[in-house]
């Protein structure tokens, strides 16, 4: 009996003392994996488990294969030819080329705070015409708090879409706006582009709402003098002084572009009438534009704020400044700085290449500005 206690009481002497070498070399001579792991000693007992932290992006980016990470900034810290400032600017394009996603996603209590402040898809195209006073009419709206225009001519719809830039490339180029304002495009070009018609309606299909569209147009004979001297003055053209034979065809883009009707009855194969609003560039460079702006206004459905009063002369200018922002366009704005002369039988051979279709464009606008073909030039 006694022999058996002493076996168990052994036993039990021999399996502490093992448990107490163990957890002592576990204390002293462990590795540092083990030492690592809360649940091998005791000291470490209220230590907390390893949780895996994410990287964010700029952290990731440093160390990619192509990011500078912080060991390669302090080797380039240490070099002779360390140039803090131009550090300072590489860094600044890292930055500046990350994504902004605020930008585009906002919530959905969205206020009139500096917040709400994304950017929107252009739901408003001037798509023409050419030299026809598009880019005065745009700067004037710009100054509309119901209003962001995208000032530059993005070309969307007459050349990247056809070369595979998305609608997201669009949107990036559009100005930031709040949600009460109307975001206006404008690219004269799109009105003569034979694809344009049938990829903004695409467009309108993919934005679920109808889109509405401004065209400026003047009389065809002085719109398609002022592009031929434009472009002679501009870059190089094959036209001369005399405005030779290139632009008595109508073939070729000059007198093209002046075919409102040819041009307007392939859009209304794609959209309403009533989604087009049609100004007269005539008036709207001779008279007080705020008339022309009270049409633009009533077709968008925007508060009245422009009034002939906030448009004026300076003794520079030849063009109207809107007071309200002291604007005035550039010198000679309005006024060309070189003479527009055509000869009498160039003016008769544009006259017959314009009036057939003058007419139906009319017939088509159910417009008519009355104009006096080819006077003054």
């Amino acid at each position: 009996m006694r022999t058996k206690q002493s076996r168990v009481i052994i036993f039990a002497i021999t399996l502490a003392l093992f448990y107490y070498i163990v957890r002592l070399a576990n204390q002293n001579g462990g590795s540092e994996e083990n030492d690592d792991n809360p649940f091998r000693s005791g000291r470490d007992s209220n230590r907390r488990p390893y949780i895996r932290r994410t990287k964010s992006s700029k952290e990731i980016k440093d160390d990619s294969p192509g990011g500078i990470g912080k060991e390669s900034r302090q080797r380039r810290k240490d070099d002779d030819f360390y140039d803090p400032e131009k550090e300072a600017q590489d860094e600044q394009l890292r930055e500046n080329e990350q994504e902004d996603e605020s930008d585009y996603y906002l919530d959905k209590n969205e206020t009139t705070n500096h917040r709400s402040r994304i950017k929107r898809y252009p739901t408003v195209l001037i798509i023409g015409s050419q030299r026809s006073g598009t880019t005065s009419l745009l700067k004037f709206l710009s100054f509309h708090p119901s209003v962001a225009c995208s000032l530059e001519e993005q070309h969307y719809f007459d050349k990247f879409a056809e070369k595979g830039r998305n609608y997201f490339w669009y949107l990036r180029q559009m100005p930031k706006s709040y949600a009460h304002q109307i975001t206006i495009e404008k690219t004269p070009n799109y009105f003569t582009h034979h694809m344009s018609p049938s990829l903004i309606k695409k467009y309108q299909f993919f934005l679920g709402k109808d889109l509405k569209f401004i065209l400026i147009v003047r009389d065809p004979i002085r719109r398609t003098v002022s592009q031929a001297f434009h472009s002679l003055r501009h870059q190089p053209t094959k036209l001369d002084q005399n405005l030779t034979s290139e632009i008595l065809d109508p073939n070729t883009q000059y007198a093209n572009s002046s075919l409102y009707g040819r041009h307007f009855q392939r859009w209304l194969d794609f959209f309403r009438r009533d989604q087009f609003l049609i100004l007269d560039g005539e008036k709207f460079a001779k008279e007080n534009p705020a008339s022309t702006l009270l049409e633009v206004e009533q077709f968008l459905g925007l508060e009245k704020i422009y009034s002939e009063s906030d448009f004026g002369f300076t003794d520079d200018n030849a063009f109207y400044c809107y007071r309200p922002t002291k604007y005035c366009f550039p010198k000679n704005r309005g006024r060309l700085g070189y003479s527009q002369t055509v000869t009498p039988q160039g003016k008769r051979v544009l006259m017959e290449i314009f009036q057939h279709d003058l007419e139906k464009f009319w017939s088509l606008t159910g417009v008519n500005f009355q104009w006096n073909l080819g006077k003054d030039v």
